[in-house]
């Protein structure tokens, strides 16, 4: 289990990665667009 520090790396479907910055408690907020009967995937990495 990978746990993450200060940032996020944070990739939804194929685009390209967003880095994102962590808060205290080790969150972040991330918006997505979902169409009808659509579906989406993220993947959060350790940011770089």
């Amino acid at each position: 289990m990978i746990f993450l520090t200060e940032t996020a790396s944070v990739v939804v479907k194929e685009q390209p990665a967003k880095l994102y910055q962590l808060n205290v408690n080790r969150e972040i907020e991330v918006s997505v667009t979902i169409p009808a009967q659509g579906n989406t995937w993220l993947v959060l990495e350790q940011g770089k």
